[in-house]
């Protein structure tokens, strides 16, 4: 017992000297993305202004909103844009200004997070009631194929509710130290690098068809909680990561299989989304600058500055 006692004393004392160590080397910034899982899906902690290092060669702020959206841009008296996805569109490596959603014209937000599935999307839209042409989703291939299978569970990934955030959000020492102890002892994630050959296996161990199913029944149920005859303002579709074999962070070669599956699953979709969305795009694998380019520093996700879509109808063709 006496071994088990200094055994765990000895982790507390290394996670406190990592925690001054990163306290030191990331000055005013957290560690993480501070979200909390509602029962039905992830949020950031809601009116908040903070920046977080891990994910990027600078600090990155992030404002939220009152809804636990993030805030691109914002302009009270200019008409809305609300995207809906999950960590790929958070866009953990770029501060507002630089992301792919920002405008001038439009005040945008993004209810985006870590392990946000397409059902947890649903569930989102629901609660915030908006106009169909407000709401605009997101697909990130690279986990959302996995993830739209209704046996989905998010509850897994939960790392904090949101009583146990608001007591240690408002201390960088707490909050950080709290979120190495869920890490070394707990478990509750990792930020070890994903085994690329794994998650390709994985997604080709399953029949197209069942993908194909799974979308379809997601979209019947997309249609029956729009709420009127409007369509959504758009859908895009992010790539899989996963489809590139990389050398550290830099993307050297693509999996051909994984393109051709890819566009394959894709393009089965266009009679589902067109009648609801107005504009559709998605980002083509086939692209050279990103066979030049690298992964973002947690090697989960595209950089921001890379993603490019292009209509659906000109992937499709």
């Amino acid at each position: 017992m006496f071994s088990r006692y200094l055994t765990k004393f000895s982790i507390y004392f290394i996670l406190i000297i990592l925690l001054f160590y990163s306290n030191i080397l990331y000055a005013n910034c957290i560690n993480f993305i501070p979200y909390y899982y509602t029962g039905k899906s992830h949020k950031i902690i809601e009116n908040k202004e903070f920046c977080v290092k891990n994910f990027s060669e600078k600090n990155i702020v992030y404002k939220s909103d009152e809804f636990g959206a993030r805030i691109i841009s914002n302009y009270p008296n200019k008409p809305k844009k609300v995207y809906f996805g999950d960590s790929q569109l958070l866009g953990l490596d770029v501060n507002a200004k630089e992301h792919n959603f920002f405008s001038d014209n439009f005040s945008v937000s993004l209810h985006a997070t870590p392990n946000n599935g397409p059902y947890e999307v649903l569930n989102l839209i629901i609660e915030r009631n908006l106009s169909p042409e407000e709401v605009y989703i997101t697909f990130n291939f690279s986990r959302d194929i996995f993830r739209i299978n209704q046996n989905w569970n998010p509850s897994k990934y939960k790392i904090f509710s949101k009583k146990e955030l608001e007591e240690i959000i408002v201390s960088r020492f707490q909050y950080n130290l709290t979120l190495m102890k869920k890490y070394f002892l707990d478990r509750k994630f990792t930020f070890k690098a994903p085994k690329v050959s794994k998650l390709r296996q994985n997604f080709f161990d399953k029949e197209k068809l069942t993908f194909i199913n799974n979308l379809n029944t997601y979209f019947s149920i997309l249609k029956l909680i729009k709420k009127s005859d409007n369509k959504f303002g758009g859908y895009y579709i992010y790539p899989p990561f996963w489809a590139f074999d990389v050398k550290g962070r830099k993307i050297t070669a693509l999996d051909n299989s994984v393109k051709i599956d890819y566009k394959i699953i894709v393009c089965s979709q266009v009679k589902n989304l067109k009648p609801l969305f107005s504009k559709i795009y998605v980002m083509d694998l086939d692209n050279k600058n990103l066979l030049k380019s690298n992964l973002t520093k947690d090697l989960r996700h595209i950089k921001t500055k890379d993603v490019h879509f292009k209509d659906i109808n000109k992937f499709c063709a």
